[in-house]
């Protein structure tokens, strides 16, 4: 089971409490994501850093409440602001200075609508695949901050949310998308927190597209009622909707409005043998389709990445299977660096 932990308060209260918990897993994280991005970075250490003044800037004009809570995690594990800020844009600063040579092999999610699964209850779900050495920084975060709805988060130390469920039966997954550029905005992560603080998807609609945003990625949300998809770049955005009650992704566009700049396309031939595989397994499913098929799919050979953890900065696995019930309001995590066996929470 990933260790939790239960953050309660405003934004600058849970972000003290955080950095004071998890001070020494964070600061290993920046170790790592400083490396990373000096490895990857097409550009000098001066251009990321003023980069990073610029997104702080951003952030206490157009998200003062998430850059409390920055500002808390940094008090509360006696590590620089800076620091805070790159690992909650890293997603965002890898996608903008990353060598054209280095391919990610990422993750794959699957959606069902209702009238598509046994039980008639929508099912969200992805493997989440990244490098190997951030399985040491993962753990589970119980939000309960004033005045939003309770959520569970998968995240990483120091970041303040990514893959999660809330108390509304709102279940939150994300791909990752390249166009070659990013802006200053929100960030990749501080989209997916944003996102798990609405009750609705209609509200992480309205959250993603009327927001500046920083980088490229995808978004799978569903609730008790709808679920749809969102790709989005800098300055655009398109709504990906289920095809005969399934909704695939993995790491290249399928809105066309986007092929042109498709970074992914080049190189990670995974993405669409991935995005085939489970196709073709789900049509092959008889009768309506459950968490248990779920369950085999990201399992499947064609769908997971194993790594081997020879090389932090290179070696690619599957670390996580997630699926949510939004209905249920319940989110079910198999670890892969674990005993890869789902352990279930509920809302």
């Amino acid at each position: 089971m990933e260790r939790m932990l239960v953050l309660k308060g405003d934004n600058y209260e849970v972000g003290v409490k955080a950095g004071t918990a998890l001070a020494k897993l964070i600061k290993k994280a920046v170790v790592y994501y400083r490396g990373l991005i000096k490895k990857l970075s097409a550009n000098k250490p001066a251009q990321t850093r003023d980069r990073i003044s610029r997104y702080k800037k951003f952030l206490m004009k157009e998200g003062e409440a998430y850059y409390k809570e920055l500002v808390g995690t940094a008090k509360g594990s006696g590590i620089a602001l800076d620091d805070i800020i790159l690992l909650n844009f890293r997603t965002d600063l890898l996608n903008r200075e990353a060598k054209q040579n280095e391919k990610p092999h990422e993750c794959t999610s699957i959606g069902l609508v209702a009238n598509k699964t046994k039980d008639g209850k929508i099912i969200v779900s992805q493997s989440w695949d990244f490098l190997c050495a951030p399985d040491k920084f993962i753990l589970m975060i119980d939000y309960r901050i004033n005045k939003k709805p309770r959520f569970i988060t998968m995240a990483e130390a120091g970041m303040l949310g990514k893959i999660g469920i809330n108390e509304t039966g709102l279940a939150v997954n994300t791909n990752l998308l390249a166009c070659g550029y990013s802006s200053i905005g929100m960030s990749t992560a501080l989209l997916l927190r944003k996102s798990l603080e609405q009750e609705s998807v209609q509200g992480v609609i309205a959250a993603v597209t009327n927001q500046q945003r920083a980088g490229t990625s995808y978004i799978l949300c569903g609730d008790k009622d709808l679920l749809l998809g969102i790709e989005y770049t800098p300055d655009d955005y398109a709504v990906i909707m289920p095809e005969d009650g399934i909704l695939l992704h993995t790491n290249h566009f399928l809105a066309p409005k986007f092929e042109h700049f498709d970074y992914n396309r080049k190189g990670v031939e995974s993405t669409f043998t991935r995005i085939a595989s489970a196709r073709q397994m789900l049509d092959s499913i008889e009768g309506g389709i459950d968490v248990e098929d779920i369950k085999r799919i990201l399992a499947d050979k064609h769908v997971t990445v194993k790594g081997t953890g020879a090389d932090k900065y290179t070696d690619w696995a599957t670390h996580r299977r997630l699926i949510s019930v939004p209905v249920e309001k319940k989110l079910l995590i198999a670890n892969m660096f674990g005993d890869g066996k789902y352990v279930t929470y509920t809302m």
